[in-house]
């Protein structure tokens, strides 16, 4: 144990944040295995059209407030206090009229389902304002660049959520109802350790301030167009599932997409940490040099880890998840190669709003789904799990595309220069790859 904290040292926050990351992708792949094999196909399914439409509809309710706060606690770190507290009131109050327009369409989006399940998502869409109480306060440690609070904290609700499939598996046969339901408290009961570690900063009074509100809700807006054709593009093929496909189809389909998020823990280590150090940094000439050097960083990621997990994939579902779902072994295939492709995008995303200008992202997501809204119900009902997971990759490629061209122009630099890592780049992570391992044998 005391070698820990010196491979932590010499690994250097990015790659701290990634072994955090991998961490949580470990136990989302423990918590998708449990699911999978407790609740078989149907169940896996109607847990998953229980939670698709609520968990989209938070994006409407946080109003882009997640990437505002990070951008202004990294430009005002002793405001944070006033910053967190004008953005939850923001978002306790958008809240209201998305609750209402979900319960009411509820029946529609989920018209494949039965009266029971779609009363229990109805429910589920609590999940909004737990979620704006819940999860702004990591988007201040973030902003703030408290990497250490801000990566311990996040292992909490995973955390959380495989004690309660645990606990239900061993004191009840847990259904998809009580899942998801009991989620909601999981996420509640840990707000409450990261709330602690916010009043310990210098963050200064945590009283909402109206010329703060504007400030957020300006950049905010500017943000949610991109953000929230970014979520639906991501979303668009479960959510159209849970409403033209039976839960039999969608569960599967779920199980495939929590494999190829394992690909995300690095690419999400690298673009956490892009948005607060360019909204931090005042030089512009430093802030183009470490915009492209983040995004050769996600191009170097994407080769060194979407080839082996592709190779893995096959083995891996049958081994994880079991033979019901091996027939979603080639969607799952498609949907690691969109994966590695998406996680660059979000580093490039996150780049351009780093430089405080999110308004870039949204020509680039609503190409992206522009194609998936054009293709996806066309092939969805004939081609099912393998049809949404091509659209995808189609989707995912032309957003990345349209972000290069984008990131090109603003910085005026050359395709290599976003995709080509130097020498130097490859040496330094061959230098903290060795130097970590020195530590461990030391």
């Amino acid at each position: 144990m005391k070698r820990f904290p010196a491979v932590l040292r010499a690994l250097g926050p990015m790659p701290v944040t990634a072994l955090v990351n991998v961490l949580i992708t470990l136990i989302g792949l423990a918590t998708g295995t449990l699911l999978a094999r407790l609740l078989g196909p149907q169940g896996r399914g109607e847990l998953a059209a229980i939670q698709v439409w609520p968990t989209y509809l938070v994006g409407f309710a946080m109003v882009g407030l997640p990437h505002a706060l990070t951008y202004y606690c990294g430009r005002n770190p002793l405001q944070s206090g006033a910053l967190l507290a004008t953005a939850v009131m923001i978002g306790l109050a958008a809240c209201v009229p998305v609750i209402a327009l979900g319960y009411w369409l509820m029946p529609l989006l989920l018209s494949a389902q039965s009266p029971e399940l779609i009363l229990i998502a109805r429910w589920y869409l609590l999940l909004l304002p737990v979620q704006v109480v819940c999860s702004l306060p990591y988007s201040v440690l973030q902003g703030r660049l408290q990497l250490k609070a801000w990566n311990t904290l996040r292992l909490l609700a995973p955390a959380g959520w495989l004690l309660l499939i645990l606990s239900l598996v061993i004191f009840g046969q847990p259904s998809p109802g009580r899942l998801a339901i009991g989620f909601l408290f999981v996420l509640l009961a840990t707000a409450v350790p990261v709330f602690i570690a916010l009043l310990r900063t210098e963050a200064g009074a945590f009283l909402p301030r109206k010329d703060l509100g504007q400030s957020l809700v300006r950049y905010g807006f500017a943000s949610v167009l991109s953000g929230l054709p970014q979520d639906l593009n991501l979303r668009m093929d479960q959510l159209l599932m849970a409403a033209w496909l039976p839960a039999s189809v969608l569960g599967p389909y779920a199980v495939a997409v929590t494999w190829s998020n394992g690909l995300a823990p690095v690419f999400n280590a690298v673009e956490a940490l892009v948005l607060p150090r360019l909204a931090g940094t005042v030089d512009l000439e430093k802030q183009r040099a470490d915009l492209l050097r983040n995004a050769r960083m996600g191009a170097m990621i994407f080769l060194a880890l979407t080839l082996p997990w592709l190779l893995l994939t096959p083995a891996a579902i049958a081994l994880l998840f079991g033979a019901p779902y091996q027939a979603v072994v080639p969607a799952a295939m498609v949907l690691v190669l969109a994966a590695g492709i998406s996680g660059m995008s979000r580093i490039f995303e996150q780049g351009l709003r780093g430089l405080g200008l999110p308004g870039l992202v949204t020509f680039a997501e609503l190409a992206g789904l522009a194609l998936t809204a054009l293709i996806l119900p066309l092939v969805l009902v004939p081609l099912q799990a393998l049809g949404a997971a091509l659209v995808s990759l189609v989707s995912y490629a032309a957003t990345l595309l349209v972000l290069a061209i984008v990131i090109m122009r603003h910085a005026r630099c050359s395709a290599a220069d976003l995709f080509v890592p130097t020498r130097g780049e490859l040496q330094a992570v061959l230098g903290r790859a060795r130097a970590a391992l020195q530590a461990v044998g030391s």
